[in-house]
């Protein structure tokens, strides 16, 4: 599923104007455009920038590029470029053979920002490497730029304003705070739970109908914490034949450790048949009895096969 983040609306200009910025662009740009990288030095590794590295990949027909994703399988797995090899930058020196069949191909590298795919560059240069292009600002300015990716989760909010809903819908990954390995064989997208936390205790206190309550002890850095969570299931659905099941959960959740303490509700889709899992969660953060202060939704599709490059 292609995604990238919603442009804004833009304000109105003359034709006149779009017509004379589009002609002063054609003429300075159009003829480096096809030269904005070059081959690089032996031992050495070029930056280029995301635009730079989208024309190289567009203009590659015949999977003579590589692009190496360098960082961790949970960010990759929260959406990467299409046709990417994942290696993190910390294993590329132990596993640096797998990439033996393209010590003369070009090799784009990227990580999240930058920073690791540096390291990379210079770790394949170091091997004789002899194309290595490091891209600029990383998956986070490749998004920023309108270029697509591929990811299964999305972050999507809607509020109103002057009456009119206004829905905006980013990849997931723009989310992610931190660049630690996360567990090294997660898959699944929770990097930002704490690497560090350990001793990770359940006890339920109480547990009646629809309502349970859970104290939560764990360690963050040999520090230890308590969490309670109140739990109550508010309505349910579920639906399963021969050829889907459904099901649906509507939550009130309460959250309090020490003297702070947070309420909202939790509203979750469930959708499995044989073309695709879909799942939506959406989060309501309520202001007063009445009204809602603010919402979120994540929304994970995965479709039967994944059309990405073999």
């Amino acid at each position: 599923m292609n995604t990238g983040i919603m442009s804004s609306p833009k304000c109105k200009v003359t034709i006149g104007a779009i017509f004379i910025t589009m002609f002063i662009f054609a003429f300075v740009y159009a003829q480096p455009a096809a030269a904005c990288w070059q081959t690089p030095q032996p031992g050495t590794y070029q930056n280029i920038s995301v635009q730079a590295a989208h024309r190289m990949i567009e203009r590659d027909h015949d999977d003579r590029i590589l692009i190496l994703d360098v960082r961790y399988q949970c960010e990759y797995s929260m959406g990467h470029l299409y046709g990417a090899v994942l290696i993190p930058y910390d294993q590329l020196q132990a596993r640096i053979s797998e990439l033996e069949a393209y010590k003369n191909s070009e090799i784009i590298v990227y990580c999240k920002s930058g920073y690791r795919s540096q390291i990379a560059c210079e770790i394949l240069a170091n091997h004789s490497f002899t194309r290595v292009y490091n891209m600029v600002g990383g998956i986070l300015a490749w998004i920023s730029a309108g270029y697509s990716i591929y990811t299964t989760y999305h972050y999507a909010t809607v509020n109103v304003a002057d009456g009119e809903v206004l829905t905006h819908i980013e990849p997931l990954l723009i989310y992610q705070t931190v660049s630690t390995p996360c567990t090294q064989n997660q898959t699944q997208p929770s990097c930002n739970q704490p690497t560090n936390t350990t001793n990770i205790q359940s006890t339920v206190l109480e547990q009646s109908g629809n309502r349970t309550v859970t104290l939560l002890t764990y360690e963050v850095n040999g520090t230890a914490f308590e969490m309670t969570i109140a739990r109550t299931l508010l309505w349910s659905y579920e639906e399963h034949t021969s050829e889907i099941d459904k099901s649906a959960r509507f939550i009130s959740m309460e959250i309090m450790s020490g003297e702070v303490s947070a309420q909202f509700y939790a509203l979750s889709y469930r959708v499995q048949c044989s073309e695709y899992n879909l799942t939506i969660d959406t989060v309501l953060k309520p202001l007063n009895s009445e009204a809602y202060n603010s919402s979120y939704t994540i929304v994970n599709y995965v479709p039967a096969e994944k059309p990405v490059k073999s």
